[in-house]
């Protein structure tokens, strides 16, 4: 029973778990020899630093072009965050947390808060 239990943990131990994963950690995974649904599961099919991509898009990235610079060119940071109400923006200073291109925003107007569409430029 007690080995059971030790075998039990130690492969625990080997195998890394991620919640939410970055670029790197994919592109790593991918290069180790990971298929799609592994790095899928591993990541709870969810990335943190590619505000400009959807999951399965910087998941293709990775697996494809295995290197995190390419990932990250399309994919990364988004340096300035905006809202776009028709053909207007209001500059945002910051990201929000998990927030992704195309996400609605507010922009303020004397009339009150008008909603937008988050872009990155």
């Amino acid at each position: 029973m007690f080995r059971a239990i030790l075998i039990l943990m130690l492969g625990s131990l080997a195998m890394p778990t991620y919640a939410d994963c970055t670029v790197r950690e994919m592109v790593k995974m991918a290069k180790g020899g990971s298929g799609r649904k592994v790095i899928e599961e591993k990541c709870d099919s969810a990335v943190t630093d590619a505000p400009r991509c959807t999951f399965t898009r910087a998941l293709q990235l990775a697996v494809t072009k295995k290197s995190e610079y390419d990932v990250n060119e399309e994919c990364g940071a988004c340096d300035r965050p905006q809202c776009m109400v028709g053909r207007q923006t209001c500059r945002l200073s910051k990201l929000p947390r998990g927030a992704k291109e195309g996400d609605d925003c507010w922009c303020p107007t004397p009339m009150g808060p008008v909603q937008g569409e988050l872009v990155c430029f």
